[in-house]
This record gives structure tokens, C-alpha cells and sequence, in this order.
């Protein structure tokens, strides 16, 4: 992956100090900031770790002040905003940044080059730093001062009185321990010497925080511990490298580790080769994401700067992720402990332990699931495997749908799939994004294309293993369902399906759960109407970023939101654009309008916005939510894994079909 940002950029504050970088390793630790390093919202952080069993990653590290001593000029490379203004101002000497495969970051002052990379271990929680003198001049000195938060990436660190001012330094090595609840920080160097000085600095300012409040100045700003600092000095061509872990080391050699990480980070699967670029770098931006093995689920992809994913996350990010996954054992392990909540009840929204929660049982998890299973023996699973481990629980999910839970999810005697209360959202998400507390429930229409989805998988399974006479039942329950949604749900008016049926009530909202009619495996609807609710998605939802959650035409449609930093979950579901819904909407295209060439290259060249995203604004990340309206402002978490594995999976579909379109 390369991104490249020159002085153009560079140069301009207001476009740089937006532009944003993210390091990780497999382990779930990252470091992130803006690319002046001017850390402006609360999750950035150069070494930011899980700790424990704690939810939410914590900020031990929260940056270096730089400074350079020429002669007796002193120049600061550091550059913060503090509530009385920028200082100090280290951007003007910037004038590159780049990613190819690490974080790079060059200054220039007075002629004088200066080189900072930055990249993590991702087999360990540990960060490399390497600052490097490039050109010919007089010896350069240098002090960086780490500046410690100690504070969960939710939190603001404010100064306390009984904090453990010590540094603990030993041959080469300075141990940091500031609180009891806080790993021991160890700075391993190599030359130059380390000073304590411990000292507060106060009200560093996160102007562009998520979290903070309208007109409270008091949740932007926190202060910072700096134990003391790192003194050494450069030679023309001479290099300053620095270890920041968790861990003892005892082999620091900068090259080797260098040229490990390296090949880790260019190393594509062969099955991608054919693939474009922008798809191998999406590949590898995902392999550092994925973790494997630790955790409640063996196999999934995190997201930053905090991975709270849910159930149906987890599971639609499996579909693009196993395309790179070559351990089959891993995926028949993840699948098994799917499997394990399932033989319990059913699947809970959210899978935190292998503890079974009751609470939210959304209607669609269980059916995604089975859904998953269909694309994955497509791909990835055999049928052995799937009928001596996944069958029997599938079969369970069916039978417990028709015979109704206690969360109101139940088939009806129209064989249609009746899910929540005025009281109970079994939804995937709220009708319209409503403030008032409205919940969506009754037939809903995503929900009943899932069932029939369902029924249709559970059929083809039946007939693959030899189990004619159940898969008899599911296609007689597949064909009632049928019937009775084109009968209830069909609008002779509006030319598409109701989005949710109650009694006498028919919501006519045009949300993004239309899609789900066009995209799946198996369709309730036919070829003409098929095409009539693409054409409104088309045309109401889709935009060069994905699509859009509600029609800008619905009454609760909110195009802009109140600040980009979006305060309440519920607007999502607004209007705001969902990139990783791109993955369907070209599944439907493909089935309804056929492989060939001409929609083939119309969806590739459809693809391009988000690539050019994922290099230009996301600095190798596609941001979780955009706003409806241009110019589709970023939303939410810096890094959302769907968008990734989805964006991947787009492009593995459209090669796919073009290659069996050239067969043929």
C-alpha cells in the first residue's frame, strides 16, 4: 500500500491537519493521529493497547514532544492545539508524508532533512521509531519528551496528585509506571541519555472529538504526564531508534525488524494476484486487522479505534475476510462457536463471552448465519463439515422461528416472519432512525427476505445431503412465505415492497432493507420486479460512496449531521451512507442485469470513489459512516472492517464474473 502526500498537502494546514494515520498490530493495539501528529480527537494515540478485559483499548502513550537544537535555535517539530491556540507550530517544516508500507514523516528545516517512520511489531505490543538525519550540515540535538495519558480511549486524563512520577531507568532502557491499572511502559534507546523531570502540561485540545459535548470546552481537553526526556544528537546520515513495549527485548536491531514487517506487509495472497492494486492493498490492510485465535471468536476483523462489533458485523465481515483466510481450521473453529451460542438458544446481538446473553436477540443474526454457510461451501467449507456440525443448529433456527420465541419473533400463519414490540427492537435497525422512541417491528421486510433465503439454503442443503423429504418441507414453507409477501408486501402505487407491515398498517419508507430483496441467493421477487426496486435504489439510495441508510425524500432524512463527529447512534440510520452495503447492491446488479462486459465496467469504474477514498482521505482505511448529502462528510470510527472485507469482496465478484463471462 502506498500513500503519498507532498507539499501541496503538506503545506496546507486546514487540508492536512484532516487527513489521518493508522499503525496496528494482530494484537489489537494501534498508533494514530493526524499526519502533523497534532492529536485531535480523544482516541489518537501513539501506543494505544487492550489491556486486560477491558471493552475499551487504553492510551498509555499519547505522543513525543520533538524538539531540535541547531546551534542555539532551538525549532520544534511538534504541533498541538491547546485552548488558547496551535503551538507549537512543527507543520511548516513538514513537507512529506507518506505510507509505503509504514508511516514516514519528513521535515525539512533550513535545509536540513529529517525523517521520522513509525511502525508496530505485528506479533507483539511493541512500536519502532527511527528518526534520521538525511542530508549533509552541522550535528543536530534532539529532546523528545513522551507525554503520558494513562486513560481508556473514551476518557479524558486530567492531573491527579497521587500519580507515580518515577522513571525507572537501566542500561539503555526507561520503565514508565504512572498507575497501578496501567501496564509498565518500557523505552528502550541506543544512545544519547534520559532525564527525569516530571511535569504537567495542561489542556491539549481535541477539536475534532467524537465524544465531546455541544458549548463543554471541559470534554475536549485533557492533560498530559511527561516523566522526563530523551537527549541525543545526529551526525549527517545518523539514525535515533527507539522501542516502546509492553515486553522485555533483548535483540533490538532496527533492520531486521524493519525488513520482517516489511515483507508481512507486501506479501499478497496468490489468489488476489489478478486482482487490481487497490484490492491487494485492501487485502493487507485487512490481514493486519484480523485477529486470530485470541478472543470469544477465534477469527475476526478488528475495528479502530474501538472494536465493539456485534453479532452481524462479525458475521458479514467473515464473507470478504475468508477470501484471505488460508487456515481452514481457523474458519471451521469460528463457525463452531456460532455454532455453540445457537445449541443454546440463538445468537445474541452481541457476542462478548462464551457466556449465553438473553437480552436483544435480533431477528436477521441467525438468518445471516445461515446465509454465511451458503456463501462459505461455496468457497471455503465442504459439505461434510457442514452437515456433521453446522445442519442441525440451522434446522433448530428454523423451527424455533416457526414456532415463535420469547423475544416475539415467530412465523405466522401466513407464513410470514412477525418480529418485536412496541417494547422489543429485534430489528437491524430503528424505523427511520426516529428520536421519539418509535421501534420498528411487525413483518418487517429485510427480515422475511432473510427467512426466505433461509428456507431456500436449508432446501438446497436437505437435497445436497439426501434429506428429500425435509427438503420438501422448506420449499413448501419457502413458497408460502413467497405468496403471501408478494400479496401483503407489494405496493401497486409506489412500484416496490412496504418496508414494514403491522395489522392495517403498511410503512411506505424507502430504506436501505430493500436491497436485501435484490442481493440474496434466493429472491421472493421475479426479474420486472426486481428491476423496478433496484431502479429506486438507484436512484434514491445509491451514491458514489454506497448507500444511503434512508431516502433523502423520507420526512426523519437528515443529510447533514449536527457535527461530524455524530453523537447518537440513531443517525445512521438518517440517511447517513453505509459503504459496505456496496457489496450487495453489486450482487444485485449481477444477478438482475447479468455479467455482462458493460456492467461489469460500470461497476468497476462504480468502485473507484471508495479505492480512491481508501488512499486520498482514509490514509489506507475507510471510515465507518458518510453523511447523505455531499461532499459525504466521514462519520464515526476512523476504521469499520465491514467496509473493508465487503470493498474486497466487490472486487473479487466483479473479477469473478469476468472471468466467467470469458469461459463462456
Amino acid at each position: 500500500m502506498k500513500i503519498d502526500f507532498d507539499i501541496n498537502v503538506c503545506g496546507n494546514f486546514n487540508l492536512a491537519a484532516n487527513k489521518e494515520w493508522l499503525e496496528t498490530n494482530n494484537l489489537g493495539g494501534y498508533a494514530s493521529s493526524t499526519i502533523y501528529c497534532l492529536n485531535s480527537r480523544r482516541h489518537h494515540g501513539l501506543f494505544v493497547i487492550p489491556v486486560g478485559s477491558k471493552s475499551e483499548k487504553t492510551i498509555i502513550l499519547s505522543k513525543f514532544e520533538e524538539s531540535i537544537f541547531i546551534g542555539k535555535q532551538v525549532y520544534e517539530l511538534s504541533t498541538n492545539q491547546f485552548t488558547g491556540g496551535i503551538y507549537p507550530d512543527g507543520f511548516q517544516y513538514m513537507v512529506h508524508f507518506s505510507i509505503d508500507p509504514f508511516p514516514k514523516f519528513q521535515f525539512e528545516i533550513g535545509g536540513k532533512k529529517i525523517e521520522k517512520t513509525i511502525f508496530m511489531l505485528h506479533d507483539q505490543h511493541t512500536l519502532v521509531i527511527r528518526y534520521a538525519y538525511k542530508n549533509q550540515g552541522p550535528p543536530l540535538n534532539f529532546v523528545l519528551k513522551p507525554m503520558l495519558a494513562g486513560r481508556e480511549i473514551s476518557d479524558l486524563s486530567h492531573e491527579v496528585s497521587n500519580i507515580n512520577t518515577d522513571s525507572y531507568l537501566e542500561s539503555g532502557v526507561v520503565k514508565l509506571a504512572p498507575k497501578d491499572n496501567i501496564p509498565e511502559l518500557k523505552i528502550y534507546f541506543q544512545k544519547g541519555e534520559y532525564i527525569s523531570a516530571p511535569l504537567w502540561h495542561h489542556n491539549y485540545l481535541y477539536d475534532k472529538d467524537f465524544r465531546r459535548k455541544q458549548n463543554s470546552s471541559d470534554e475536549m481537553t485533557e492533560d498530559l504526564f511527561n516523566p522526563g526526556f530523551f537527549s541525543f544528537t545526529l551526525e549527517p546520515y545518523d539514525t535515533f531508534e527507539m522501542f516502546i513495549s509492553l515486553e522485555e527485548q533483548t535483540n533490538l536491531e532496527y533492520e531486521s525488524m524493519f525488513r520482517k514487517e516489511k515483507e508481512f506487509r507486501r506479501d499478497y495472497n496468490p489468489e488476489l494476484e489478478e486482482l487490481p492494486q487497490v484490492a491487494k492493498d485492501i487485502s493487507k490492510r485487512i490481514e493486519i486487522l484480523t485477529k486470530r485465535g485470541s478472543g470469544t471468536v477465534p477469527l475476526h476483523v478488528s475495528n479502530y479505534p474501538k472494536d465493539d462489533q456485534n453479532t452481524r458485523e462479525m458475521l458479514f465481515s467473515l464473507w470478504g475476510l475468508t477470501l484471505l483466510e488460508k487456515d481452514k481450521e481457523q474458519i471451521e473453529k469460528t463457525l463452531l462457536i456460532y455454532v455453540e451460542f445457537l445449541k443454546q438458544n440463538l445468537l445474541p446481538a452481541e457476542i462478548t463471552s462464551k457466556k449465553k446473553s438473553n437480552k436483544n436477540q435480533p431477528a436477521d443474526i441467525n438468518l445471516i448465519f445461515i446465509n454465511l454457510l451458503y456463501y462459505l461451501y461455496n468457497h471455503r467449507i465442504d459439505l461434510k463439515f457442514i452437515e456433521e456440525n453446522l445442519l442441525e443448529s440451522c434446522r433448530n433456527v428454523i423451527d424455533i422461528y416457526s414456532k415463535g420465541t420469547n423475544q416475539l419473533i415467530y412465523q405466522d400463519i401466513d407464513g410470514l416472519i412477525f418480529s418485536g414490540s412496541k417494547t422489543v427492537n429485534t430489528s437491524w435497525f430503528p424505523h427511520g432512525g426516529d428520536q421519539n422512541g418509535d421501534i420498528r417491528y411487525g413483518k418487517i421486510c429485510e427480515i422475511n427476505a432473510l427467512w426466505y433465503n433461509s428456507l431456500k439454503i436449508m432446501e438446497f442443503f436437505s437435497r445436497e445431503t439426501g434429506k428429500n423429504r425435509q427438503a420438501k418441507k422448506y420449499a413448501d414453507m419457502a413458497e408460502l412465505t413467497k405468496k403471501s409477501f408478494q400479496k401483503e408486501f407489494w405496493s401497486t402505487k409506489l412500484l416496490r415492497y412496504y418496508d414494514c407491515i403491522n395489522g392495517d398498517l403498511s410503512d411506505e419508507t424507502l430504506s436501505i432493507s430493500q436491497i436485501f430483496l435484490v442481493a440474496l441467493p434466493f429472491s421472493m421477487l421475479d426479474v420486472e420486479r426486481g428491476i423496478l426496486v433496484l431502479k429506486q435504489i438507484e436512484e434514491y439510495l445509491l451514491t458514489p460512496l454506497g448507500l444511503r441508510s434512508l431516502s433523502p425524500n423520507e420526512k426523519n432524512y437528515k443529510g447533514r449531521l449536527e457535527s461530524s463527529r455524530n453523537n447518537h447512534k440513531s443517525d445512521y440510520f438518517v440517511g447517513s451512507i453505509w459503504p459496505w452495503t456496496i457489496g450487495m447492491y453489486i450482487d444485485a446488479v449481477l444477478k438482475l442485469r447479468g455479467n455482462n462486459q458493460q456492467v461489469i465496467d460500470s461497476l468497476n469504474s462504480y468502485l473507484e470513489t471508495l479505492g480512491q477514498f481508501f488512499y486520498e482521505q482514509g490514509s489506507g482505511n475507510i471510515s465507518e459512516f458518510f453523511e447523505g448529502n455531499p461532499p459525504h462528510r466521514r462519520i464515526g470510527r476512523i476504521c469499520y472492517s465491514l467496509n473493508l472485507t465487503e470493498l474486497l469482496r466487490s472486487y473479487f465478484t466483479l473479477h469473478k464474473a469476468g472471468t466467467e463471462k470469458t469461459k463462456n
